[in-house]
């Protein structure tokens, strides 16, 4: 699953997108946040680090970090589904 797969399961599920955010950014209220920001290199290739948390009150807690998009995806996908 990639984030317009992800986005158009939560919109056909008519999820809040108050509840989630896919593109990052602090938010304040309690939101599931996926952050695709962080890239590194190693051994001349590019990896990408896919963070998956909660955000409350500024504050990230139970962070994921994957280094696929689907995984992030499913992670986020499960978490949006329990609110």
């Amino acid at each position: 699953m990639n984030k317009t797969e992800l986005k158009e399961k939560l919109e056909k599920l008519r999820i809040n997108p108050n509840y989630y955010s896919l593109d990052g950014g602090p938010l304040l209220d309690s939101q599931v946040i996926l952050d695709h920001s962080y890239n590194y290199y190693s051994d001349d290739k590019k990896y990408d680090e896919w963070r998956v948390f909660f955000m409350e009150r500024g504050i990230r807690y139970k962070e994921n970090v994957y280094y696929n998009e689907d995984e992030a995806c499913k992670d986020v996908f499960e978490r949006v589904i329990k609110l």
